[in-house]
């Protein structure tokens, strides 16, 4: 090889060790890239007040109306009511409606037991009740109460209610709301009796009194007879053996004045 050209060779390799001066391209890309990252909150700040006024402000998500779903005892003036007392920032909104005061007011209403709230995208609100099984009136004196399937004093009766049958105590023991009044047995027994009575005997009830133990019950009935159950066994037995008497009555043409079921496996009646 001639001395030139291994001069140039050697050119040539210096040059090739001089190439890693290209990484200052990449330091010059590293500063650029830099001041980037200054701008993701300015972003993420920007996108989050695009979203809250697109949520909060803006019509799309704007409540258009509320509804509810049929109820027999519950006052749809409540339901109004709590509707338009709940109006706010939170409530106007389909995504954050009925996370506040809405829950509590409804929630407070008369004969409610449970409630789901359905969002029905994108303004619509439907709110499906459940309501409480009032099983009939507790009466003591001039005051009535509203018990429940459990035996418990939930409210204050109201007219709304008249076509519940009414229970009188004729002890006047005092009740308080929350109260547990009477057993659950007792109000399956009570239930039972109002649901078959008018078609065992064909006759309707006039009247019913608890007497001294929460067990004695006094049925009066719109023929003038009137008959004692003991409310801790069925009213189905007890109605069948009532239908017997009746049954033993008319065929001998006689009247009746009572019918006492209270004793277990006798029947007494005048």
């Amino acid at each position: 090889m001639k001395r030139s050209e291994r001069k140039r060779t050697g050119l040539g390799r210096l040059r090739n060790t001089r190439q890693p001066s290209l990484y200052s391209r990449t330091d010059e890309i590293r500063e650029k890239r830099g001041v980037k990252p200054i701008l993701y909150p300015l972003f993420f700040c920007a996108l989050l007040i695009l979203a809250i006024y697109f949520v909060f402000f803006s019509p799309f998500f704007s409540v258009k109306s509320v509804s509810f779903s049929d109820t027999k005892y519950v006052s749809r003036a409540e339901l109004t009511k709590v509707v338009t007392e709940s109006k706010g920032f939170t409530n106007n909104n389909i995504i954050t409606f009925g996370f506040f005061n809405f829950q509590n007011r409804l929630g407070e209403v008369t004969g409610i037991k449970s409630f789901q709230i359905i969002r029905e995208w994108p303004n619509k609100i439907e709110v499906k009740i459940v309501e409480k099984s009032p099983t009939f009136v507790w009466q003591i004196l001039d005051h009535k109460y509203l018990i429940d399937d459990a035996g418990y004093a939930w409210a204050n009766y109201e007219d709304k209610y008249a076509s519940l049958p009414v229970i009188v105590d004729t002890k006047n023991v005092p009740v308080k709301l929350g109260d547990k009044v009477v057993p659950e047995s007792f109000v399956v027994f009570t239930r039972d009796m109002f649901n078959d009575f008018e078609s065992s005997t064909g006759t309707k009830i006039t009247k019913v009194e608890v007497l001294d133990i929460i067990s004695d019950l006094k049925v009066t009935s719109a023929a003038g007879w009137y008959v004692y159950f003991d409310t801790t066994r069925t009213a189905q037995n007890e109605l069948t053996s009532l239908t017997r008497v009746l049954k033993e009555v008319h065929d001998k043409n006689s009247g009746l004045e009572y019918v006492d079921l209270r004793i277990d496996d006798r029947i007494f009646y005048k």
